[in-house]
């Protein structure tokens, strides 16, 4: 996993990652079976009023799950520039795809389609698009997709964001590809502004919305529970009256129907390049350090890499990437300038 942030304003999009690269797989810890199994009958499996065992499909067993990293690297590259197009891009999730690494296809990508544009006309989004189906041309080819159509546990996933100037625009934009469905999605486009993010976000999530997908499902489920036991307690009220039925809670009881949480509000169209830089690092920051101190190994960290992309002088790294040995040292060409 990693974490992903790109910035657009009207004076430049500012991109930033993480540099961790970790290795994760889907793992059960068998405490979490346990109540599947019987500890008055030698722990068999449990089974209910049909004798049917209570344990009927692996996906209960996958719902217990959660990805764990298993290995890790220093120093991994994830940000890079498009050429000479004022186009960044970042990726997070596998990094190699049928015998390749995902950089080496996005060098594939940059000596051919992007030298083949040179001065003429492209778009953020059309060069997202043609990226995405290249990269999916190679992950169907290690990870072909099953008959059913659906992604599966062993379809892991390959996002990156793309963000910077249409040839025509002096506004930017940012898209968002996804190479496992070949999809590439507007996150914003010339004339909006705002913050997009990948990879790995829940403690940035909760800065920004609130709370992350996570507790706001379980806040969804909370009131759904309640509900329903609201619902019980007044049918049993009810009862001596002779009232045995009551509607269902409806959709307009949905807790968050024109209602939200407290959210980050910033003027992003108005940030400069310098702060748009503070507020990349602030949100990577927020993720590296909360990773520091959780009990889980972290999935997000290393040295923070960070590129201003402006309409008029391209793509600039402003954070130092180079390879280095000892004293010596030398930019790294996908990235540096």
């Amino acid at each position: 996993m990693t974490t992903l942030v790109a910035l657009a304003s009207r004076h430049a999009v500012v991109m930033g990652a993480d540099s961790l690269g970790s290795m994760t797989r889907r793992m059960v810890d068998p405490i979490r079976l346990l109540d599947y199994f019987d500890p008055d009958d030698n722990y068999k499996l449990k089974v209910d009023s049909s004798g049917n065992p209570e344990l009927k499909a692996v996906g209960q067993i996958l719902e217990e799950a959660e990805r764990v990293p298993y290995n890790q690297t220093l120093h991994a590259t994830k940000l890079f520039k498009l050429g000479e197009l004022p186009v960044g891009l970042m990726f997070t999730g596998i990094s190699v795809i049928d015998q390749r690494t995902v950089r080496s296809i996005v060098s594939e990508f940059v000596n051919g389609t992007v030298e083949e544009i040179g001065d003429g006309p492209y778009t953020v989004k059309g060069l997202s698009n043609k990226l995405a189906s290249l990269l999916h041309g190679y992950y169907e080819g290690t990870y072909p997709t099953p008959p059913s159509g659906r992604p599966g546990p062993d379809r892991p996933g390959l996002e990156l964001l793309l963000a910077g100037y249409d040839s025509d625009k002096s506004d930017p934009s940012i898209v968002r590809v996804d190479a496992r469905e070949n999809r590439a999605s507007i996150q914003f486009g010339p004339g909006e502004f705002g913050v997009a993010f990948a990879g790995q976000t829940d403690w940035i999530q909760r800065i920004v919305f609130g709370t992350d997908h996570m507790n706001k499902f379980r806040i969804e489920e909370r009131v759904e529970d309640l509900l329903g036991q609201y619902r019980q307690e007044l049918l049993d009220h009810l009862a001596p009256v002779g009232i045995s039925s009551l509607p269902e809670p409806s959709a307009d009881l949905f807790v968050f129907n024109n209602w939200r949480l407290n959210e980050l509000e910033a003027d992003w169209d108005e940030f400069s390049e310098q702060n748009a830089i503070d507020c990349v690092d602030f949100f990577l920051r927020i993720m590296i350090g909360a990773q520091d101190v959780d009990s889980q190994l972290p999935t997000v960290g290393g040295d923070v890499h960070i590129a201003v992309i402006r309409k008029e002088t391209g793509y600039h790294p402003v954070t130092k990437e180079v390879w280095k040995h000892g004293d010596h040292e030398v930019r790294i060409p996908e990235v540096g300038l």
